[in-house]
């Protein structure tokens, strides 16, 4: 008898444990919410996104351990299909957390450019991705619980597809950079943002002046004329002014100008040094 009272107390434990363990998981998952913050995109607008991934992604993992040790428990069977459907919730959260969240990451750094009318040829299959990611992040607006969020029917194909067509507008992208460097390789000297800000802005002086030390050793900025459409001279960190052979107009083209003004300058230093030359010969005769 003593035996079986023993018996039964330890299954009680157990199993008391086990409920315990299975109710706090029900309140974790009814309690859970995403951190959001908010973000203004590039026509002023302002959108929620979520934030503090990785505390989120955390306790899901803790979840799921904390599942895998009931199982070793000898009384896990009165349990196992409660257990079983919280398992397959998490495993899902999991999937569906990680590919959010690499949606968002894209979405973030894409915006600006596509929001600047970078690529008018991808502009179409941004625009439509922009919709469908902005639809998730208004329901996760509404109701921001992590389950209510992965309970919707169709999250996962839909989170898929996005970073899908992200993944593509995101190749375009990198596509339409290297073209540029190709055509001017000076350009492989800054990053991407760099570019892109370059690419962007190829008529604004302050731009220019910001990146040309990039592309240029040397060279700490130029002087613009009144119209501020020609760079007329090169000037040195150290204040040294270089007047230009001939003046490089400013266009949209940023490559194309660029490259004259890098031909401008290896000619007007040529003239420079050859004109020092002979009157170097001349004084010594």
């Amino acid at each position: 008898n003593a035996d079986k009272l023993k018996e039964l107390f330890s299954r009680a434990q157990g199993e008391v444990s086990i409920r315990e363990a299975l109710r706090e998981l029900e309140m974790w998952g009814a309690a859970t919410t995403f951190t959001l913050t908010s973000y203004v995109d590039t026509d002023e607008q302002e959108l929620t996104i979520v934030k503090d991934w990785k505390d989120l992604v955390n306790q899901v993992g803790d979840n799921q351990c904390l599942l895998q040790s009931l199982k070793d428990s000898p009384y896990f069977k009165s349990f196992a299909d409660k257990s079983q459907l919280w398992e397959g919730r998490l495993a899902e959260l999991d999937e569906c957390l990680r590919h959010l969240n690499a949606a968002q990451r894209k979405w973030v750094y894409l915006e600006p450019i596509f929001g600047r009318g970078a690529l008018p040829h991808e502009q179409g299959r941004f625009r439509r991705v922009n919709d469908d990611f902005r639809s998730v992040m208004q329901n996760i607006r509404t109701d921001s619980r992590v389950i209510s969020f992965v309970s919707r029917p169709g999250i996962k194909n839909l989170l898929l597809t996005v970073l899908e067509q992200l993944g593509r507008c995101q190749k375009a992208l990198n596509e339409f950079l290297e073209e540029k460097r190709a055509l001017f390789p000076r350009f492989y000297f800054v990053g991407d943002d760099d570019l892109l800000e370059i690419l962007g802005q190829s008529t604004n002086p302050t731009v220019i002046q910001t990146h040309l030390k990039k592309l240029f050793a040397g060279i700490h900025s130029v002087k613009f004329d009144d119209s501020t459409s020609n760079i007329l001279a090169m000037c040195s960190l150290e204040g040294e002014v270089v007047p230009l052979s001939s003046p490089v107009a400013i266009s949209k083209d940023v490559e194309v100008w660029l490259a004259h003004l890098a031909e401008e300058m290896q000619t007007t230093l040529k003239e420079l040094l050859t004109n020092k030359l002979a009157v170097s010969k001349m004084s010594g005769s």
